[in-house]
């Protein structure tokens, strides 16, 4: 039985999930990576492991109190969410403060980092420790900002923050920069790298990394491959507008009007498909987490998660987070994504919503249907 638990990797300061963090973060197992033998898997991010919405949401809820409790922004605020984990976290608190009425005099810009490459230009920063060290910002630095806060699942050292602002400084000298997370594990020396660089922060769960940790100990099992060659696919469809708002920098009004169509889309699926009692597992594709999320919401009986670039052991052994994988050619490039934890004999109907649709897309998701015994998909883009 896999015994590692939060607290054998890390010291908890403060906890504001309102419940045991063992319930919501995992320990696992890095797969091959050199640079952190760990990883903390959050089970209600609808990353990793498939999620309710109504989890999701009240993560959501909990993080972006904390941000209003501790930043009080208002003037010209601009949020910027990191790729890949956190595009949907980040997007769900743009959506709740444009929904806010005490920021009905603000003027709220949303954007996001990507690992993607568009033909713009961009600022760059390495995420030190990550499996993909670059990420990129192609943000339109003629949008005002007063009011700088980033959103992240979890930060370690603060490193990659730093390196953000580092850029950002050379575009906005005078903004005020905040920075927002579900765990942060920064140790005294960190949080002065901080306080130097004028950077604060809030998150639900903080302490440290502990020193000399362990190597975790466990078999790997292979993923189960489900790619297909792609040479001939032709097909892609990316880049839609609303995707190159969410990377260039989108105003609160425009948000809002994809929210309400995405929802009216929603609406109008759940008409056609005309269910009950299915049980739906909804996939969303790398970076493009939200819509499917919001689609979630819709059906009782459903659970969402997204495909990922994050390589994690996969290991049966009770207790262990991550029990199944399955290794995928990704939909916007040339390299392998996971989808992890999909049980057989589960669900009724499979979902996938992506902003970028590709021939091998489908034969992926329905090979995926037949190795789980899900007897129904759909493929969903905006």
């Amino acid at each position: 039985m896999y015994k590692e638990r939060l607290e054998d990797f890390a010291t908890i300061e403060c906890n504001a999930l309102g419940r045991d963090p063992n319930e919501i973060i995992s320990i696992c197992k890095r797969f091959s990576n050199k640079k952190r033998d760990f990883l903390f898997v959050n089970k209600i991010q609808a990353k990793h492991i498939p999620t309710k919405y109504n989890d999701f949401a009240n993560l959501t809820v909990k993080l972006y109190n904390c941000i209003e409790k501790s930043f009080h922004p208002h003037g010209n605020i601009l949020i910027i969410g990191f790729a890949e984990t956190a595009t949907a976290l980040s997007s769900a608190i743009m959506h709740q403060a444009c929904l806010d009425t005490n920021h009905a005099n603000d003027h709220i810009w949303y954007v996001q980092t990507t690992r993607h490459h568009l033909n713009r230009d961009y600022i760059t920063f390495s995420e030190e420790h990550s499996h993909a060290t670059e990420q990129r910002l192609y943000l339109n630095t003629l949008i005002p900002a007063d009011t700088i806060i980033m959103i992240d699942d979890e930060i370690t050292t603060g490193k990659t923050i730093i390196n953000m602002v580092d850029k950002l400084k050379e575009f906005y000298p005078d903004a005020t920069y905040h920075c927002a997370s579900v765990l942060n594990w920064q140790n005294e020396e960190n949080k002065k790298c901080f306080s130097g660089n004028n950077i604060t922060s809030t998150a639900l769960v903080t302490g440290c990394i502990k020193d000399n940790l362990y190597t975790i100990d466990i078999t790997a099992e292979e993923p189960i491959n489900i790619t297909f060659d792609k040479t001939d696919d032709k097909n892609k469809n990316y880049n839609t507008l609303f995707q190159m708002s969410l990377f260039t920098g989108i105003y609160c009004d425009a948000f809002m009007r994809y929210i309400r169509q995405i929802r009216q889309s929603c609406n109008l699926l759940k008409s056609f498909l005309n269910v009950n009692n299915e049980k739906f597992l909804i996939i969303g594709t790398e970076e493009c987490m939200y819509p499917a999320i919001l689609l979630s919401s819709f059906f009782k009986n459903a659970v969402c998660q997204s495909t990922t670039r994050s390589p994690i052991t996969v290991n049966s052994e009770d207790r262990y987070a991550i029990t199944s994988g399955n290794k995928m050619l990704s939909n916007y490039g040339n390299y392998v994504t996971y989808l992890y934890d999909v049980p057989k004999d589960t669900y009724n109907r499979l979902l996938v919503v992506t902003d970028c649709i590709t021939k091998h897309l489908y034969e992926q998701a329905y090979m995926l249907a037949e190795l789980n015994n899900i007897p129904r998909v759909n493929i969903i883009g905006y």
